[in-house]
């Protein structure tokens, strides 16, 4: 798995709302926790350098995995083990601390080689090394880094075809969303796609096409680049040849600039996504997503 440094400003689980996950910062216990302060950072990194997971999950045992499969593992695991490590660390951090979430930006690097694996063993431990460091966002100073931290993985069997399908489009929309991500979470209800398509426009006219509802320029251009992602041989964002998928954008609801830093360079929209596995039609759901796309010309 190749080095990763990513920005972590929201949290969920594999099959949990975001609601339910926001709501540890407002339990009525807020009282009792410790405030973020270094000496605190340490006691607890003390207490808690080992995370785990052992259950159920979307891998398959590494000697059922083709060449081509091994590759898109190396490249593309990272996301799913992301998630993981994000439940296991704030499930703990959440009970200790009492903070405002976008006070702060926490990182996580995999620099160890124990990272650089092409699939895992069902039913055998695996141990994986990483930092976290914590940084304040109004200052943009480091406040702690928590070093040679423990990630151990156990998969007991692989997810049937159906939890597979559902919990892997829960992944990549917002109630699946890792805390290790770099867009920002403004609401309870924010389903924000980890992968978006670029607004692609070759003149003016196209441009202001993603500015109308439901035109059909901006559904087929979303749709194109959503079913490239998950299905084409060149792209790293599917695991496995029988979990492809075919999606479709149905419904788009322009919403304005994005409500960040590059507001001035790209757009909001409400979209509706119907994902249908390419290996079993019967498998297929429709869910409604926040697109933050940006804009970009093309020749």
């Amino acid at each position: 798995m190749k080095k990763l440094l990513t920005i972590l400003t929201t949290m969920t689980t594999a099959i949990s709302p975001i609601s339910e996950v926001v709501s540890c910062y407002n339990s009525n216990s807020e009282e009792q926790k410790k405030p973020i302060t270094e000496e605190n950072l340490e006691s607890f990194f003390k207490q808690n350098n080992t995370y785990e997971y052992t259950g159920e999950y979307f891998f398959k045992d590494e000697s059922k995995q083709s060449k081509k499969e091994n590759s898109n593992f190396l490249d593309t695991s990272e996301f799913y083990f992301d998630k993981l490590i994000s439940n296991s660390f704030f499930t703990k951090f959440n009970q200790e601390f009492n903070y405002i979430l976008h006070n702060y930006s926490f990182i996580i690097r995999e620099g160890n080689p124990s990272w650089l694996i092409e699939g895992i063993q069902l039913n055998t431990l695996s141990k994986f090394i990483f930092d976290i460091s914590i940084y304040s966002i109004s200052t943009k100073k480091l406040v702690f880094t928590a070093k040679n931290l423990i990630f151990n993985f156990l998969e007991t069997s692989q997810y049937n075809d159906y939890d597979w399908f559902i919990n892997n489009i829960d992944f990549w929309k917002g109630d699946g969303r890792t805390v290790f991500s770099d867009k920002p979470n403004y609401s309870e209800d924010y389903k924000h796609m980890m992968l978006e398509p670029l607004a692609l426009y070759k003149t003016d006219e196209e441009k202001n096409k993603y500015t109308q509802n439901d035109n059909p320029f901006v559904l087929d251009d979303i749709s194109k680049s959503y079913t490239k992602y998950f299905s084409f041989d060149s792209e790293p964002y599917w695991l496995y040849e029988d979990k492809k998928m075919n999606i479709t954008a149905t419904k788009y609801e322009y919403l304005g600039d994005r409500p960040d830093m590059d507001a001035e360079h790209g757009l909001r929209s409400k979209t509706s996504l119907k994902f249908t596995s390419l290996s079993d039609s019967a498998l297929s759901t429709e869910e409604s997503v926040d697109l933050w796309m940006e804009y970009f010309q093309t020749n």
